[in-house]
């Protein structure tokens, strides 16, 4: 991840730019995305249909929620797949 640099005018120090962050924010999001979506492709390959089936599997496999957490539930399932476009 690239940090990007700016001058605050409040104090004249250095500190790391809030579009940058916000830019480094959404691509990490996108590529969570982008695995979950490839993870949730592979259990509807399986046959793993629905959300509460797909958060099932999620939770057993030790996925991690998007926030870090360890058990999946239908309505996080239903969040990733409207983001990811699945």
């Amino acid at each position: 991840m690239e940090r990007c640099w700016a001058a605050t005018e409040t104090n004249g120090r250095e500190g790391p730019s809030a579009a940058a962050a916000a830019q480094a924010r959404r691509v990490a999001a996108e590529q969570v995305a982008h695995r979950l979506a490839l993870e949730v492709d592979r259990l509807r390959a399986d046959g793993v249909t629905g959300q509460a089936a797909i958060a099932r599997a999620l939770t057993e496999r030790g996925v991690p929620t998007p926030r870090g957490g360890a058990a999946w539930t239908y309505a996080t399932v239903a969040r990733v797949l409207v983001w990811a476009g699945t």
